[in-house]
């Protein structure tokens, strides 16, 4: 019996001295999301004023829109503001329409016009 614990102890030291770890370099970097920035220019509808929108586009469902409305006659900025949101255009030529993020609706089968918001000029 003796002879039995020596041999399998024998077999497991052999076996431990044989694998060889690999040391790992640890390195700790932080996941890179690249952020585009990106500029449009909308005109209103009935072409006097400019929508100047510039928002970064990454993996967020709401967007932070940074907006600015010129006068084209007087070359002026009428309005400028931040909306956050999914979508800003133009309403009429004295307003704009942002749509608003709603996240997981649990609908109860009735249609709700409620997912924008007006902003007059």
């Amino acid at each position: 019996m003796k002879i039995l614990y020596f041999f399998a102890l024998t077999v497991v030291i052999f076996i431990f001295s044989c694998c060889k770890s690999k040391n790992l370099k640890t390195t700790t970097k932080n996941p890179i999301f690249l952020q585009n920035e990106i500029k449009k220019v909308y005109d209103s509808p009935q072409k006097t004023k400019k929508l100047i929108i510039t928002y970064s586009e990454d993996m967020n469902a709401v967007i932070k829109f940074n907006y600015n409305v010129l006068d084209l006659k007087s070359n002026k900025i009428l309005r400028s503001g931040i909306f956050e949101g999914i979508k800003l255009e133009w309403n009429d030529d004295n307003s704009l329409k942002g749509y608003l993020h709603q996240g997981m609706v649990l609908s109860n089968g009735l249609n709700e016009s409620n997912n924008y918001k007006i902003i007059k000029l």
